[in-house]
């Protein structure tokens, strides 16, 4: 279950698509690169990959919508209403208040992640005044695909401490 929010989160956070537009695999794959390499900080974007995940992620996608593989070729559709709290996020509206929030609560970026700024994750980590517990991690050499990278399992264990830690 843990997979399917990540593959979810992952999805919306990188397409710029309008609502239930359909997404041929091939073109969601070149979509993902092209995000990722703006935000590897080095030529050798190898170093940072694990292609054979981004792969197997992106057949997992397709695998979401049961709708997938009556249209040739197989394609997914995929809501977008990220990308108003998107666009209510960069116009400094809040769509949501931090203090409503009574559990746990991890709070993880890439180093190298164009989408989660640094201020934003102050901010978030200030109004999280209500969370009995929170803590914010920064993944080095990571980027905001780092659950594809080669060094994806501190995401993993900083994931499975916390989670341990909760209980």
């Amino acid at each position: 279950m843990l997979l399917r929010f990540f593959v979810f989160a992952l999805f919306f956070l990188t397409t710029t698509l309008s609502q239930a537009q359909i997404i041929k695999l091939d073109e969601y794959i070149d979509a993902i690169d092209a995000r990722w390499d703006g935000e590897i900080p080095v030529a050798d974007k190898s170093s940072f990959r694990d292609e054979g995940v981004r792969d197997a992620f992106a057949i997992e996608a397709l695998k979401t919508d049961p709708t997938s593989e009556t249209r040739n070729p197989a394609s997914l559709r995929a809501p977008n209403g990220v990308l108003e709290d998107s666009f209510m996020q960069a116009t400094g509206r809040r769509i949501w208040n931090a203090s409503s929030i009574y559990v746990p609560t991890l709070v993880i970026a890439g180093e190298f992640d164009t989408w989660s700024f640094p201020e934003d994750r102050e901010l978030l980590m200030r109004d999280l005044t209500n969370a009995p517990v929170k803590k914010s991690v920064l993944i080095k050499n990571a980027t905001h695909f780092a659950l594809f990278e080669k060094g994806r399992f501190q995401l993993y264990n900083e994931i499975d401490s916390f989670l341990k830690a909760a209980q």
